[in-house]
């Protein structure tokens, strides 16, 4: 999955996605477009948050529905 496909399956959107990842909106922005385009720490940080909303992603896929 893309950084934005990661996003969007979380239902974040930009601002609330650079809030998590404690950057501004057009960080992530430029992140879901060109990852190589920022520094190199800012590039962690966010890719840390991606990854972080992906293992989510996964666990919330894999865990079965709770009876009502």
């Amino acid at each position: 999955m893309s950084p934005k496909e990661i996003r969007i399956a979380a239902r974040l959107s930009l601002e609330k996605a650079a809030v998590g990842a404690g950057v501004t909106s057009p960080t992530i922005r430029l992140f879901e477009a060109s990852p190589e385009a920022l520094r190199p720490e800012t590039r962690r940080k966010v890719a840390n948050f991606y990854n972080r909303l992906a293992a989510s992603s996964r666990d919330r896929a894999s865990t079965p529905p709770q009876a009502a």
